[in-house]
């Protein structure tokens, strides 16, 4: 079990909320390097499941990644009550002018 207790930096929340929406995985690794319990944070098969378990420094991210319109409109797969999330990868273009 990870215990990341301190607040994410505002460069991190920053970095989120610009994060290139074409980079999923980058994206979701820096989520879990951040994560404070491991238990709470998956991924398997292009499919993240990630809990807040209502601990505010996680609600935070969510929310700073929720700011960045286009990779949570790409990844976002649903939300249910507690704060459980799950993103799903996808296939997108290298063509830039795609996004």
């Amino acid at each position: 079990m990870s215990w990341n207790d301190e607040y994410p930096e505002e460069d991190d929340l920053k970095d989120l909320r610009e994060w290139n929406a074409k980079d999923f995985e980058g994206c979701i690794q820096f989520l879990k390097e951040k994560w404070c319990w491991e238990d709470y944070f998956s991924l398997e098969d292009g499919v993240a499941h990630i809990s807040t378990g209502g601990w505010s420094i996680h609600e935070e991210m969510v929310s700073a990644l929720q700011e960045n319109f286009v990779w949570w409109s790409l990844y976002w797969y649903s939300t249910t009550r507690g704060g459980h999330y799950v993103f799903k990868a996808r296939n997108i273009k290298e063509d830039p002018n795609d996004i």
